[in-house]
């Protein structure tokens, strides 16, 4: 099995917008593979089809592909494809088709992230829930439609943390798995390191290393944070937070290279405060490179490179 290492762009939000700056960070430490954060160029907020296109050009110059796209924190921040009223999940399906327009235009293979969050009250009466789940299932299919037509090869539904974001259980992935079964191109899980601390949850239900060991065919894509499994923290790997931390990266690596598939993407994803100092995320996304390094090396390397001599690195 292909097994890539990359990072999600994230880091770069409101720091380094500059396709050229974000990208010589990645190539600087070796990464040659990105997940393109929508919170850099939204696709209604601020981007167009040669803002992308630049971005697409910057990336080939530094030898990096973006594998794909993802919704980012902008998107997280809003019900999406769940929320009640019918007029916004309209505009939301019209911001997923932008969305995977950009992506195309990005030279992605395929867009992912959070699909949509369904209220509080919807949540407490089951029957509505079950029609939102099914409204936002049945427009997914659509957008699948949308996105095969437009030549992207998959999409990524990400598992979540919170009840209301489904799905947010094992039983709940395997439902949606089968919900999705013959879209016109792969609707497959992102499974994000940090996400198995729903509220209620217990057992395999908040262990990320018993979800990747259920879900690993049905697992395109693996967000990579350091938590205490407690919360969805995403911390970077550094010696701080891997002292409180449960992911192991041998362990994750020894699972994923078992899952039943051709190929899955590896994606960094640690979060930053926008008030802490920019030299101290430069430093603490060397460290979660480099934390990840040797466990890569036993699969090949993870398209990782040799970080550039004289990278900065500050303490």
């Amino acid at each position: 099995m292909n097994v890539t290492f990359g990072l999600n762009t994230c880091y770069a939000t409101k720091r380094w917008p500059e396709p050229e700056a974000w990208a010589q960070i990645a190539a600087d430490m070796g990464v040659r593979r990105v997940q393109f954060s929508f919170d850099l160029l939204d696709p209604l907020l601020n981007g167009d089809s040669e803002a992308y296109a630049d971005t697409r050009r910057v990336c080939e110059r530094h030898g990096i592909a973006i594998d794909s796209a993802f919704t980012g924190l902008i998107g997280y921040s809003q019900n999406s494809l769940g929320h009640p009223s019918a007029r916004v999940r309209e505009r939301s399906r019209a911001w997923f088709e932008a969305a995977i327009d950009a992506s195309v235009a990005l030279g992605a293979r395929g867009l992912g992230g959070h699909i949509g969050a369904i209220s509080v009250r919807q949540h407490a009466d089951p029957a509505e829930r079950a029609r939102a789940l099914g409204r936002t299932v049945d427009a997914v299919r659509g957008l699948a439609d949308h996105a095969a037509a437009r030549g992207l090869e998959f999409l990524l539904w990400e598992v979540m943390p919170v009840a209301r974001e489904y799905p947010s259980r094992l039983d709940e992935s395997h439902e949606l798995i089968e919900r999705l079964a013959g879209t016109a191109i792969p609707v497959e899980l992102c499974l994000d390191l940090g996400h198995m601390c729903a509220h209620g949850n217990q057992g395999p239900d908040r262990d990320p290393f018993a979800w990747l060991e259920r879900l690993g065919s049905h697992t395109r894509c693996v967000h990579l944070q350091q938590t205490d499994g407690e919360m969805d923290r995403h911390w970077p790997f550094t010696a701080e937070f891997n002292a409180q931390g449960i992911v192991e990266a041998d362990r994750v690596i020894d699972l994923v290279s078992r899952f039943d598939r051709d190929e899955v993407e590896l994606m960094l994803e640690p979060m930053f405060a926008f008030e802490a100092a920019d030299d101290d995320v430069l430093a603490a996304l060397h460290d979660c490179v480099e934390f990840w390094r040797p466990a890569l090396a036993r699969v090949g390397g993870g398209a990782l490179e040799p970080a550039a001599t004289g990278t900065t690195r500050e303490a």
